[in-house]
């Protein structure tokens, strides 16, 4: 493997006794950050996986890092240029027993460098790598953020979404990598005339280069290439999808297995009417009408943003345009869920982890619809047809719920979150293994990322104390074991392998894939785990969605 240490006396600054080793790629040598002597990980820090998207760069396809001299130690990078930096919705606690996150990660948001050249990805290496010949397994992580928010590295201050973790779990047999990708205007236009100039799906690229990446160079730090697992959450669970059903499943995804964790999607189909409406919209407020691309190239960011505010607001709701995958009849054929149901994807995953939280649908829930009136004019803004409205009323009858509110969360879990949970699985039913997160404070969306990046070592100082930063966020003998189970399905294909005995479970495959509700779903509380039968993403539920679905791409001309 091309890594090497360095024990001349200039170096020995950067670890006491300890010198950092050197990842010589073909366009660069990057040397690690830093090295966890708890965990045995070395961190190497901004690797440029991408040229920056700048100039005549932006909004074109990603290109291949360009060389650059010297060594790079790793400070030189930033998260994507994005709408806004407010983090994540934490519940506080009473600062006199543990601190304060939500202010502690307000403050390490604050100081975040935001670039369009950000196509940059983090690497964790195990020591043991350096003293073996061995391939280790490989996990790729996509964040989430709805596709406007987040990085890398976003949430660093509380482990999210540092690998140390996973490569501690594992006892050293992973590698890991978290990758940035283009945001919001810059990586997830729509419409015929960004498709016409090439614009479209630029985010979904970015992974892929990334991936792409792995391909060629994770071999230099012990990884195997063939052995690769893509994670992602969120908006990253939705990205997966789509590579999954790239060239309608043509396209090897360069990955072997996946785990998608509450993948979000708010499904966009009218090339020529509604996407193509929102990008002139974007464009004028940029100062850009009827100029083109190369007026949008020259335009400072902050027009650009301005632009995405103005199509799509400051928060997600279902009633604007949402940024995120759009079919272009170039990379992205059709829409995932009907890729998926026509069998139109990359069958030869030897294995699947798909999951879900029981409250998915809940932070996204405009407060201002009151009304079952307000809430059809939503619906209205969101599908714009009658006839599709009308349908949607009929499925989500206002007399079974307590409130406009209650209606919409429905509607939201479903149209979003639990359907690409069923339809996954219906795709890969003889190797899938299925969750459900019920714990952290509320079960709610996102709250599984404290287990998934799991860190034992991970404390942050408040009020003269260290915290463990774990216990905040929820139990943390759940979120040891319940990482034992995510890091064992990445090495071995199945979570049972290498599972933390006796606080675990036997966690089986899926079954009921041709009913009603899944079973065999493991179910993740504060108190432990539990195998239950699903009642998230129920096959009738899901097959009206797919007949919206086909609806709207037949009117769409897809």
């Amino acid at each position: 493997m091309i890594l090497s240490t360095l024990v001349l006396c200039c170096f020995l600054v950067f670890v006491e006794a300890r010198s950092l080793p050197f990842l010589k790629l073909p366009y660069g040598t990057w040397q690690a950050s830093s090295f966890d002597e708890v965990a045995k990980v070395y961190t190497f820090k901004n690797i440029r996986y991408g040229a920056p998207p700048t100039g005549n760069r932006r909004f074109a396809k990603p290109e291949p890092p360009e060389a650059v001299s010297g060594i790079q130690d790793g400070s030189k990078g930033a998260a994507c240029m994005q709408l806004h930096t407010s983090g994540t919705d934490i519940n506080t606690r009473d600062e006199s027993v543990v601190p304060d996150y939500s202010k502690i990660i307000q403050a390490s948001l604050s100081k975040k460098v935001y670039s369009e050249d950000c196509l940059f990805l983090d690497l964790y290496m195990p020591e043991e790598s350096l003293k073996s010949d061995n391939k280790l397994p490989v996990m790729v992580f996509v964040h989430g953020g709805g596709y406007t928010t987040g990085s890398k590295d976003m949430l660093d201050v509380v482990g999210l979404y540092d690998g140390t973790g996973l490569v501690n779990q594992s006892k050293g047999r992973v590698v890991v990598v978290t990758l940035n990708y283009r945001l919001g205007v810059f990586g997830w236009l729509g419409g015929t005339t960004a498709e016409r100039a090439g614009a479209t799906n630029l985010g979904l690229m970015d992974q892929r280069l990334a991936f792409e990446w792995v391909q060629k160079y994770i071999h230099l730090v012990g990884g195997d290439r063939n052995n690769v697992t893509a994670f992602g959450e969120s908006a990253g669970g939705g990205s997966l999808m789509h590579h999954l059903t790239l060239g309608g499943g043509t396209i090897s995804p360069l990955f072997n297995r996946v785990q998608i964790y509450s993948a979000g999607l708010a499904y966009n189909f009218d090339r020529k009417g509604k996407l193509e409406d929102a990008f002139q919209k974007f464009s004028a407020v940029a100062g850009c009408q009827g100029k083109g691309f190369s007026c949008l190239r020259a335009a400072s960011p902050q027009r650009l943003i301005l632009g995405q505010i103005a199509v799509a607001g400051l928060s997600f709701t279902i009633a604007k345009p949402q940024f995120g995958p759009v079919p272009d009849g170039n990379l992205v054929k059709n829409a995932a869920s009907l890729d998926f149901a026509a069998g139109r994807y990359w069958k030869q995953l030897n294995s699947v982890l798909v999951a879900h939280a029981i409250d998915d649908a809940g932070l996204f829930v405009d407060p201002t619809i009151k009304t079952d009136a307000a809430f059809l004019k939503l619906l209205l803004d969101a599908f714009g047809y009658v006839d599709i409205v009308a349908s949607l009323a009929a499925e989500y009858p206002a007399e079974d719920y307590s409130s406009p509110l209650a209606r919409q969360q429905d509607v939201l879990k479903d149209a979003v979150f639990a359907c690409n949970y069923r339809w996954v699985t219906n795709a890969f039913p003889r190797n899938s293994y299925n969750m459900q997160f019920s714990g952290g404070s509320s079960g709610s969306h996102g709250q599984v990322l404290p287990g998934v990046f799991y860190n034992p070592t991970l404390t942050v100082e408040a009020n003269g104390t260290n915290f463990p930063v774990a216990e905040y966020f929820g139990n943390q003998d759940i979120f040891n074991s319940l990482q034992s189970y995510i890091v064992s399905h990445a090495i071995s294909g199945s979570p049972n392998t290498y599972r933390n005995a006796p606080s675990t479970i036997s966690w089986p495959r899926v079954s009921g894939a041709t009913s009603e509700n899944l079973g065999n779903v493991l179910n993740v509380t504060n108190n432990g785990f539990q195998l239950i039968t699903d009642r998230q993403g129920a096959s009738s539920r899901c097959d009206f969605w797919l007949a919206i679905h086909s609806e709207l791409a037949n009117k769409a001309n897809l």
